[in-house]
């Protein structure tokens, strides 16, 4: 008898690579976003003073539909999954920030605050509500 190979969606390599590529979205997401907050700054229409709210919005829009996006793919511990892509962009700015900055204030809490909650409620739309029907008894 030969034993018929199949492949699992559960194999850590598979996750890792759907998490790296969560990721890579999340951090492609914000970047496009905020380059066009940028070129609204660059053309007038929206004030300079605006670039920190216009930033964070964009990073928390782009977790919502990377958490989204991580959810749906999950098989099980899908909020886990969806929160990962946020960590892993938060590790990222956290080290650039320390290279490129090392005396200014970090950018932590702002993405704390903005991509995990995002992120959570990427997820929660995602999930599907079981229904249970009540069996009529005579």
């Amino acid at each position: 008898m030969t034993m018929k190979r199949t492949r699992s969606k559960s194999t850590p390599v598979g996750k890792g690579r759907g998490l790296a590529r969560s990721a890579l979205l999340l951090m492609a997401l914000t970047a496009a976003l905020c380059a066009i907050g940028a070129a609204l700054v660059m053309g007038g229409i929206v004030p300079q003073s605006a670039v920190p709210a216009a930033s964070a919005t964009a990073l928390g829009v782009a977790a919502l539909v990377t958490g989204a996006q991580a959810a749906r793919q999950a098989g099980e511990k899908k909020l886990l999954w969806a929160m990962l892509p946020a960590a892993c962009v938060l590790a990222a700015l956290f080290v650039l920030s320390l290279i490129a900055f090392p005396h200014e204030q970090s950018a932590v809490p702002v993405t704390l605050v903005t991509a995990f909650p995002a992120s959570a409620l990427g997820c929660l739309l995602t999930m599907r509500k079981k229904h249970t029907y009540a069996r009529h008894r005579r």
